[in-house]
């Protein structure tokens, strides 16, 4: 986590520093390089790192996987994010990176196949849409591999949808995981027998639906990207996407204040 908030933090200094040199009040010089050192520690550094770091707790607590091997929760991230410092002082004395990119490519490639190892051997194998939404995000991820690892141009715009199918997908796993388990988890320690389950906070279906709204537009900003499609039909479908996650987030605080407003919890007397 400390790895993720360093990169966001350099990310976001970055970021200002650029704003600032297209202001005109420094000199903008350093452009060109900044702009890449931006992107890879946003990207690389504080998306993804934060993700990992998260998996390593998220992945085996809910999904009740197998634990992430050791020689990668201890060295994982400490390694990306050295090989990005790395990037950065290459980019500066204007040195080849793409022998660092393609290292980039192999370790994304290797957490990627790892946790799909991880969620296929799972000991609760029922299957729900967070489940898919992870697989979905390591499929983006191991593509987003792939890519670094070819030095391909073509791969560069694929790559900006590939990690917002990365990052998305993610956030969407945990956000269907972790709000029933919230509103749960709060009720029943506030004494409320009558908690609702987890699935009767967020029902499957209702997330399984998201799913599909979500795989369906990405496909086509994906298609899009190649030969070119009816961009605002795309830009519909994630409006739909949303609009399907904010309905089902209000849902889910409309159960817990119905609880909290038409039931009494348990009074434990000492």
């Amino acid at each position: 986590m400390l790895f993720a908030l360093i990169s966001f933090t350099i990310t976001i200094l970055l970021g200002v520093t650029m704003l600032l040199m297209l202001g005109g009040y420094i000199d903008s010089s350093l452009f060109s390089k900044l702009k890449e050192i931006h992107y890879s520690f946003g990207l690389f550094g504080w998306i993804t790192l934060l993700i990992i770091a998260i998996s390593f707790q998220v992945v085996e607590m809910f999904f009740v996987t197998p634990k992430y091997p050791t020689l990668i929760t201890k060295h994982l991230i400490a390694l990306i994010f050295s090989l990005l410092v790395l990037k950065s002082i290459l980019i500066f004395i204007e040195i080849d990176i793409g022998f660092i990119n393609m290292a980039l490519g192999v370790l994304f490639l290797i957490y990627s196949l790892v946790s799909i190892y991880q969620l296929y051997n799972r000991k609760r194998p029922t299957s729900d849409a967070s489940v898919w939404f992870w697989r979905l995000g390591m499929g983006f991820l191991t593509l987003i591999g792939l890519g670094l690892i070819s030095i391909s141009h073509e791969f560069i715009e694929f790559g900006y949808i590939a990690f917002a199918g990365f990052g998305l997908s993610i956030v969407f796993a945990m956000i269907y995981k972790i709000v029933p388990f919230l509103v749960w988890f709060h009720l029943s320690n506030e004494g409320y027998m009558e908690a609702p389950m987890m699935h009767d906070v967020i029902h499957p279906k209702k997330a399984k639906i998201h799913f599909y709204i979500h795989l369906l537009s990405f496909l086509l900003l994906i298609i899009d990207s190649a030969v070119g499609l009816y961009t605002p039909l795309i830009g519909t479908l994630f409006l739909i996407s949303f609009g399907w996650l904010l309905s089902n987030l209000m849902f889910a605080i409309n159960k817990y204040k119905y609880t909290k407003k038409n039931f009494e919890p348990i009074k434990w007397y000492i």
